[in-house]
Order: C-alpha cells, then structure tokens, then sequence
C-alpha cells in the first residue's frame, strides 16, 4: 500500500524474516539480509522521512553500521528481531527508549529476573 504524502509503499513486516543464516564462529549471530528486505528496509527509513542516523540509532546502530546494513553486510541477529517486532508494531519507540536509557544500564533490571 502506497502512503499518499510520500508515495513510498509501506514494507511487508515478514519480509525482514527471510533473511539466511552467515557462518561464522557462532554460526546464528549474524544474518545476510536479501536483496528484498534492503530495499523493504530502506522503504520504512524513507516512509518514515529519516535519514539513516535517525533511523538507525532507535535499534542501536550508528549510522555507519546502519548503511552498510543497507548495502547487504551481515546484521546482527538480535538487531533483525528489534526490526521485525517493531515493523510488526510488537514495540514503539518508547520501548526502545526505554532499554536503550541509562537507568535500566545502571541495574534496573537484574540479570536474573
């Protein structure tokens, strides 16, 4: 579907799922994106009328990360599930503030719980 202020059509939130393992030492870390969920990624940045460092740094990614992401290198598995289950609208922004801030760094969740 296309957005009538941008005429970006909004990504399909499964595609980013279709991404295929990369072997390396711990053989799930990272995972290379498809040529698909690139363009599907970059679709949202630009529906979202954000530039990548904007983009990026909600799931905790500088902007240099973030473009080379976007041209194919391999993401970080647990980055790849904060895309989906935002695109799935799991979580929001505030969510991703909320870890993302140094209260809950300086022991506001214990390990254990």
């Amino acid at each position: 579907m296309k957005n009538k202020t941008s005429g970006y059509a909004a990504p399909d939130p499964n595609a980013v799922c279709d991404a295929a393992a990369v072997k390396t030492a711990d053989q799930f870390t990272l995972r290379r994106i498809t040529a698909r969920d690139q363009h599907l990624i970059c679709d949202l940045r630009h529906v979202m009328r954000e530039n990548q460092t904007q983009f990026w740094r909600r799931f905790g990614v500088t902007q240099t990360q973030g473009s080379r992401f976007e041209r194919g290198r391999p993401v970080p598995l647990a980055v790849l599930m904060l895309i989906r289950l935002y695109l799935l609208h799991s979580i929001d922004d505030r969510d991703l503030q909320q870890v993302g801030c140094a209260q809950f760094d300086a022991g506001g969740v214990s390990p254990g719980a």
